[in-house]
């Protein structure tokens, strides 16, 4: 994702409308280009501010209200892409054993 991207997505990212993979490389972005944490980090501060945010606060430590953010939706992510790899070895598992059954079966 490129900085004009990552800006197109800051309403998307905030409201957890991002798919698992675009979150992914957003936060990926935002962690490696400072001026675009900057001004997520504004945009988020003014909607936290303002009331836009659509989630509820636990506090209001602006200081640590993005990085908060971030830590939560990367733990999303990396549950989200076990999950993906436990269902895929459970299929291949399954594609393992009915090759084995049909073949042990039907000798």
């Amino acid at each position: 994702m490129n900085c004009e991207e990552v800006h197109q997505n800051f309403d998307a990212f905030i409201g957890d409308r991002l798919s698992v993979n675009d979150t992914d490389e957003f936060i990926r972005h935002v962690s490696s280009c400072r001026d675009c944490y900057d001004e997520l980090e504004v945009y988020y501060m003014i909607q936290a501010v303002t009331g836009e945010l659509k989630e509820d606060l636990e506090s209001y430590d602006l200081v640590h209200l993005l990085s908060d953010k971030l830590a939560e939706r990367r733990r999303y992510v990396r549950r989200r892409q076990r999950m993906h790899f436990v269902f895929a070895l459970l299929a291949a598992l399954l594609l393992i054993a009915a090759v084995y059954a049909l073949l042990y079966f039907f000798k």
